[in-house]
């Protein structure tokens, strides 16, 4: 459709576009067919949920929102998103569903794995590793402080620990899975 100031007022103020769409709009000289069209309509309502699950999942203090500025654009935005200050488009949500995805599975390979044996301690090193994760929130509910550092220790060397300990990390690993996977 041909670019015209006033047609293109009424379409972003109809959709309620973002207003610097006027000026990309005007540089292209063209607005998009789709809203010449009166069957068209511009539903959110699905991607509004996701984004309020989303919300909550990095609301939650064991997620590190920092490690998703880089796809925010900018410094605390991760954060601003989880207090709700901000908005986030589609794209961006994309890219943080993913990484959230990534966490979730990586927690799920730990729980899947049989508690004896290095393959448990393995998978836990990677599973601490997820950059959107913040490992010493999620064990110092059931360790404290001290405890975790000395733990994150042994897990990086890769030993072997008691069958008390290693299920007193599978239960904070089970807590956190279960509220992720009840948003998601």
């Amino acid at each position: 459709m041909e670019f015209n100031e006033k047609t293109a007022l009424d379409i972003i103020q109809k959709y309620n576009l973002a207003p610097k769409t006027l000026n990309v709009w005007k540089s292209r000289n063209s607005i998009p067919d789709r809203y010449g069209n009166s069957d068209f309509v511009l539903d959110y309502s699905d991607y509004v949920s996701d984004c309020a699950n989303l919300r909550e999942i990095c609301a939650l203090p064991v997620v590190n929102k920092a490690s998703f500025d880089v796809h925010f654009g900018y410094l605390r935005a991760g954060a601003e998103f989880a207090k709700g200050k901000i908005g986030i488009r589609e794209s961006v949500y994309a890219l943080v569903k993913s990484e959230i995805e990534k966490m979730r599975h990586e927690v799920e390979k730990c729980l899947i794995i049989d508690l004896k044996g290095l393959n448990f301690t393995n998978q836990l090193a990677k599973t601490l590793k997820v950059g959107c994760l913040k490992h010493t929130v999620l064990l110092k509910n059931a360790f404290g402080i001290n405890e975790v550092n000395i733990l994150l220790y042994h897990i990086e060397q890769k030993n072997e620990f008691d069958l008390k300990t290693l299920a007193k990390i599978r239960k904070c690993l089970k807590d956190f899975y279960t509220k992720i996977d009840k948003v998601l």
